[in-house]
């Protein structure tokens, strides 16, 4: 799990402070809780800017995922009025990590097969659902073929540990 920060500050550049009540030139990070929320009340009419901050490794904190900082709104700007309440809200895009997986047939020994022999295999990921033919993931199963001594490679997989099965 990955702790998001950011700041809060006023029209005049001064940052809320950690009372959530006064502001100062000393930068306050909160801390924005597991569901994605902060919320601060009872705030002075005025225009406020949030702003996450992204520090050291923030760009890889999800494992196999790479974080997208043009697809992703770290900061964000609203004017607050009288009895009404505001949002900003601050997205992160990540795209998943991709590789590909090569199966190789390898037939030892002096063996002699006809032209026409292939081998047949299936692909699951981690959480056992099989790889379809055109690269999602399904409860059927499916089967690969591949002739000896060749190789069969399945490309843009997410990153993940495969079994695969004769």
């Amino acid at each position: 799990n990955k702790t998001f920060t950011c700041t809060i500050k006023n029209s005049q550049g001064e940052y809320l402070q950690s009372d959530k009540q006064s502001f100062g030139s000393n930068e306050n990070q909160f801390v924005i809780n597991a569901e994605g929320i902060l919320t601060v009340g009872n705030l002075p009419i005025d225009t406020y800017t949030v702003e996450e901050k992204t520090g050291t490794g923030y760009t890889d904190n999800i494992p196999n995922y790479t974080w997208d900082s043009t697809g992703s709104t770290i900061s964000g700007s609203e004017t607050l009025e009288k009895d009404q309440n505001k949002t900003v809200t601050l997205k992160n895009k990540y795209t998943q990590d991709k590789g590909d997986l090569a199966i190789e047939k390898k037939l030892l020994g002096s063996v002699t097969l006809p032209g026409t022999q292939t081998f047949k295999f299936t692909i699951k990921n981690s959480d056992g659902a099989y790889l379809q033919k055109d690269n999602p993931f399904g409860t059927a199963s499916y089967t690969f073929e591949v002739k000896p001594d060749d190789a069969l490679t399945v490309t843009d997989l997410p990153i993940d540990t495969y079994t695969v099965e004769e």
